[in-house]
């Protein structure tokens, strides 16, 4: 994919083109996660990549930037702050924090995390944007092979919001969405919508002779609690749905139920607070 506007686009790039080296370094048996981190870096700093399109191969120099979020979309109503992820791809965690700091900043105490229709995506990122919303413990537990289990802690450093969240779920709410959504109801925060996909398996991508990538499934995840996602999803505590056509608007049913939810909540601690203060 190339995005709108991005130096990759300016340049040139299409998608489908096919990466061949960055910065004189073959692709061919590089990792995922290791092109993309190549490929980042500090905004003003150059990168050389190769590049073969329709047999033909051209090389570009990219002058690396600051891109526009692309994973989130985000509304602030008075003290209640909204965001949706669409995925959990590559920076998801860094978009979670950059959107959470910047309602905070405008005055959002609480937040609706909107994670319906979101597929899933890379395993660190769903521990990455989980930690912003807990701030400490169990995001989920890994079952390997032979049941051995591993535990992914929530990170306890970086930006934490640390008011109210409502998670917003739905049928195509899968894998890692599911994984953040359990964390998050186990460690008490609302789960408003209907019962996720069901998808508590861990997959590794692994690269075969020929340039082949091998989709491996390694792991099973449980909730904080202990309870299987896998082909049983996440029910949530009010199960709500709403119209196609009014799907992340003022009139959407899902979004009015935390809302309402979050401002009760909201008010409650703002009076107790005054309470507080006054016999201070």
């Amino acid at each position: 994919e190339v995005i709108d506007g991005s130096p990759a686009q300016r340049a040139g790039l299409r998608r489908g083109d096919l990466i061949m080296e960055i910065d004189g370094r073959p692709t061919l048996t590089m990792p995922p996660e290791e092109v993309i981190g190549r490929l980042r870096g500090l905004p003003g700093t150059s990168v050389v990549i190769r590049v073969r399109r329709s047999g033909a191969e051209l090389t570009v120099t990219l002058v690396r930037e600051l891109i526009g979020l692309r994973q989130t979309a985000f509304r602030l109503w008075g003290t209640v702050g909204y965001l949706r992820l669409e995925e959990f791809a590559a920076g998801a965690g860094e978009e979670v924090v950059a959107v959470t700091a910047e309602l905070q900043r405008r005055g959002a105490r609480g937040l609706i995390l909107d994670l319906r229709g979101n597929p899933g995506g890379f395993l660190d990122e769903a521990v990455a944007v989980a930690s912003v919303f807990l701030q400490q413990g169990t995001v989920a537990v890994l079952v390997g092979r032979e049941g051995r289990r591993t535990r992914l802690d929530a990170s306890p450093g970086g930006f934490k919001f640390t008011g109210p969240v409502v998670v917003l779920v739905d049928g195509r709410t899968a894998s890692a969405a599911e994984m953040v959504a359990g964390a998050l109801a186990d460690a008490g925060r609302p789960v408003v919508g209907k019962r996720t996909f069901g998808k508590g398996t861990v997959q590794e991508l692994r690269r075969l002779p020929g340039g082949a990538v091998l989709q491996l499934t390694v792991a099973q995840y449980l909730t904080p609690s202990g309870a299987s996602v896998e082909g049983r999803g996440i029910l949530p505590q009010v199960e709500v749905e709403t119209e196609e056509a009014t799907f992340g608007t003022d009139d959407d049913r899902v979004i009015q139920t935390a809302r309402r939810w979050l401002e009760t909540r909201l008010g409650a601690l703002l009076l107790r607070a005054a309470q507080e203060g006054i016999l201070s």
